[in-house]
């Protein structure tokens, strides 16, 4: 288990994460009709969720995460990247209903 929690902090170090996070964005952002889909999404959250599941096993981590202070983050993790996505994906097909000639979805 050891050597999984170094893989893990290796991979979660700010300079490697938010590196990674903002070439993940920069590529979205040119390929947002390949990134916001229903099935990429399908894929990202059964990951987030896998990883949380796989998280909770260590005793120390879940006894950060069930205080009744964290708690509120911990729906964060997950409640931000959805509605990140939702809009996302409402978005290019707001633009791909543009350029078909049709409405938009609101209208």
């Amino acid at each position: 288990m050891g050597f999984i929690k170094d893989i893990i902090n290796a991979l979660t170090a700010p300079y490697f994460l938010i590196t990674a996070a903002a070439i993940l964005l920069l590529l979205s952002l040119k390929w947002p009709d390949k990134f916001y889909t229903n099935k990429i999404a399908a894929i990202v959250f059964a990951c987030m969720f896998g990883f949380l599941g796989i998280s909770i096993l260590d005793p120390n981590f879940r006894l950060i995460v069930t205080k009744p202070d964290n708690v509120p983050i911990v729906g964060m993790l997950f409640l931000v990247p959805f509605f990140t996505w939702f809009s996302m994906r409402e978005a290019v097909r707001n633009d791909q209903r543009v350029a078909d000639g049709k409405p938009l979805v609101e209208q």
